[in-house]
């Protein structure tokens, strides 16, 4: 991290984001873990049909637990380079969350994130939501138990009602199921 404050013109500038490739071969290992640890489902799909708006090296891999109610992971290898990863139905999380010189995260950080992220979601302490009350603003919030902050984001009262078609709001979801041992 930073010893001195950045300077405003860091907060524009990427130097070095390669850096981050690491990530993509981190997400892999932990991916190949998962899948020989718990019982699971792991496939390959389209990225584009989570994040339209960004541009990825290869297929995203959606990795869920035969258990519907555990929740699944979608791991994305972004051109950046950087990973973003869907927990659940709907909480998505970027590593780095921004990789410009005045944050200077280190793919260090970004992994341990993204390792305690996998742990809570993999021992049922993930927990998400969506709002939408009769009036005012709904919102998604999701919380990562004692592994991360409870985060909240404002939704368009539409976007609300799109993520909810067919899903309840409240997710607690339940741990994953480990292989027994052999």
């Amino acid at each position: 991290m930073h010893k001195s404050p950045p300077h405003p013109e860091e907060y524009g500038r990427l130097t070095n984001v390669e850096r981050y490739r690491a990530l993509h071969g981190f997400a892999l290992r932990r991916l190949n873990e998962l899948r020989h640890t718990y019982d699971v489902a792991v496939t390959d799909v389209l990225p584009d049909a989570y994040w339209p708006a960004l541009r990825f090296e290869r297929p995203a891999v959606r990795i869920a637990p035969r258990d519907a109610a555990a929740a699944p992971m979608v791991f994305a290898f972004t051109t950046f380079p950087g990973l973003v990863v869907r927990f659940g139905n709907w909480c998505d999380e970027h590593f780095p969350v921004c990789g410009c010189d005045a944050c200077d995260s280190s793919t260090e950080d970004e992994s341990a994130r993204l390792d305690k992220c996998i742990a809570a979601v993999t021992a049922g302490q993930f927990h998400e939501a969506i709002t939408l009350p009769l009036l005012g603003s709904a919102g998604l919030s999701n919380s990562y138990g004692s592994a991360g902050p409870s985060r909240w984001a404002r939704l368009t009262r539409r976007r609300a009602r799109e993520l909810l078609r067919g899903s309840t709001n409240v997710r607690h979801w339940i741990p994953w199921t480990r292989i027994a041992p052999r």
